[in-house]
This record gives structure tokens, sequence and C-alpha cells, in this order.
């Protein structure tokens, strides 16, 4: 049964040329690949049917959630639904090989399917990967293909000869399969924007998705390239923009803390910004969400709900009033490296 909602469906922005436009919520479905706990089938297709009721048409996968499992319940979905009302991304990079199920183990992840994960950037391997991923998925083409993962976080001191694969091999490939139509846009999934403003040195992509370097806690040096990819034309899918959870609960995130250097000062930024809000009456989660939104560069938010109350929630945030005071009061207290004039744009 189709439920009523008080609010709108979230708007939609086009992406770079393509024909294709994206919510400005998409669903992030590492929640659907037994990220940090097990989510059963059920679950996984009421929040994929709810996220299509509210409006957002935007589905990001990748084989390495849950070892396949993710992509094959956004499969389960489109069977239910009209596959031209959903912009579906994926990604390469990492192939699934079958494997002894007493051997698989994927860090931060319950019960994944039983194949391995190996890292493969070649042209062969990207075509193998792409394939791989349509049969998961249950579909015959994908309107976004991504390279994931060629960045320093994921390969460390390895990252130049990682990056260059990717350019060489699975970049070749993602523009051969464009040309053929069975991807309508290409770009990288990574987790830092200098391998993208690298990129943008190099070739013509239509996106980048970044984890968790635009937000408000986020650092001036991405400025410069946000303003490369706003003259290019290039689109910008951004995760992660509540910062490992310090932006959704005002600090209080020891996983954060663990996850990442520099954890302590990030938190008391986060703290700082979180008693403004509190002034306004405001949530921060909203802050958060509207200040990454409404970037010029900006195309879509990817959010990894892992319930329904946690939806419905991010496209409230989404469309809440934040009061022009509370951005002058964040500017003047310089609680935000990164320029918040886009918030006082009518």
């Amino acid at each position: 049964m189709r439920r009523e909602f008080a609010h709108k469906p979230p708007q939609k922005s086009p992406l770079a040329d393509t024909e294709l436009f994206l919510s400005e919520i998409g669903f992030g479905t590492a929640p659907l690949g037994n990220r940090f706990k097990a989510v059963t089938e059920q679950t996984s297709q009421d929040l994929l049917s709810l996220s299509s009721q509210l409006g957002i048409n935007f589905i990001d996968t990748a084989p390495m959630y849950g070892q396949g499992l993710a992509e094959q319940r956004v499969a389960n979905f489109l069977r239910r639904v009209d596959r031209s009302e959903i912009v579906l991304s994926t990604k390469v990079g990492r192939r699934l090989v079958p494997q002894n199920e007493s051997s698989v183990s994927l860090p931060d992840h319950v019960d994944p399917l039983p194949f391995e994960i190996v890292f493969d950037y070649s042209y062969q391997g990207t075509i193998r990967s792409i394939e791989d991923s349509l049969q998961r998925l249950g579909t015959n083409y994908i309107d976004i293909a991504l390279i994931h993962d060629c960045d320093y976080y994921t390969h460390g001191t390895r990252q130049a000869i990682a990056f260059a694969e990717a350019i060489n091999g699975a970049l070749n490939a993602l523009s051969d399969l464009k040309r053929s139509g069975l991807v309508k846009a290409i770009g990288l999934g990574v987790n830092e924007w200098q391998v993208c403003d690298r990129l943008l040195d190099l070739a013509q992509v239509d996106c980048f998705l970044i984890a968790r370097e635009l937000s408000l806690l986020g650092s001036r040096s991405i400025e410069p390239f946000l303003e490369r990819c706003v003259e290019r034309n290039v689109s910008l899918i951004i995760g992660g923009v509540f910062h490992g959870g310090l932006l959704a609960t005002g600090g209080d995130s020891r996983r954060f803390l663990q996850a990442r250097a520099g954890g302590q000062s990030k938190q008391s930024q986060a703290l700082a910004i979180q008693k403004i809000c509190n002034e306004f009456e405001v949530p921060l989660a909203n802050v958060a969400l509207q200040f990454v939104q409404r970037h010029p560069a900006v195309a879509c938010a990817v959010l990894g709900a892992s319930s329904e109350a946690q939806l419905e929630q991010c496209v409230l945030s989404a469309q809440s009033v934040i009061p022009v005071d509370l951005w002058q009061r964040l500017r003047d207290k310089k609680l935000v490296d990164i320029s918040v004039d886009h918030m006082f744009a009518s």
C-alpha cells in the first residue's frame, strides 16, 4: 500500500551533460550489504520501496557491499518498479571471486556472500565487473559506473600504481561502455577529492562520488576543486555528509574517533556547531545536509539509512527551513572552514 507523506518529493538536479536527473537525496545501499549489522531481506525491500515513495530516484550500490548482497537486493526491488524511473550507480575496481564460506570475511560486514574481493582496475577486469553487476542487478544497463576507491585511504603507498591502472584500464573500458550505451555516465567513487582533482587534468568524466570531504567539518583546501567542477560541469555526488556520525550526533561518535586521525578536533568543532544550532532550535543534521545539498557543484547527497524512520527524517531534513541568521553566526564564529556563502544564495 502506498503511504501518504506531508512533505514534498526531493527536487532533482541534472548530472553534468547527461540526460540523467538525480533526486537531491540518494539511497546508499551499504547497509543493505549488512554493513555493521545484519539487515533482513524484508527490511531491505521495505527501505527501497519507501525511498521510491518518498521521491528518491537515485540508488548507489557496489559489488563490495556484502560481496554482492546489496546488488542482489537492489535487483529484487528493480523487478517491482519501472526501471526507467530509477537512476542506478554501481562501481568497478573490485571483482568477486567464489570462495569457501568459512574463509570469507569483510571488515565491518556481517554475513557477506561467499566471495573474495580482488582489486582489478584492468580493462578486461572492468568489462567483466560490469557484466557481473548487470547479472546481479537484473538489468541491461547501468546509469552511472564509478571506479571505486583508487585512492590513498584504500591503497596507501600503492595508490599511484592503483590510480595508473584505473586510468589506463578501467577508465578506458568505461568510456567504451558509455559510447556503446551500456553505461550512461562515468566517474570515480573515492574517499579523497585530490584524486578527482588529478583526474580532471587527464580525462573527461561526468561525475565524482566523494565521501565525507565536503561537509561542515571539511577543509577549505577543497574549494578550488569545487570551483573547477562547476566550471567544467562535472557533477558531485557526496556521501558521508554527517562526517562519520559526528554531524548527526553533535560530536558523540566514538566510532569516528577510532576510525580516523584528528577525530578529537573534529569532535570539538561539531560540538561548537551543535551549540549554535541549539540556539536556533534547528537540528544539526538538517544544517549538515543542506550545507552539502545546496552547493552549486553538488547534484546529490547519498545517505545510508538503515530504518524507515531515518529515511523519512532525511527527506524532512532536506526540506526544513533554516534561518539565514544561523549561517551568518557560523560564518562570524568561523566554525566552518569551507565557505558558507552558497547558503545565502536565493
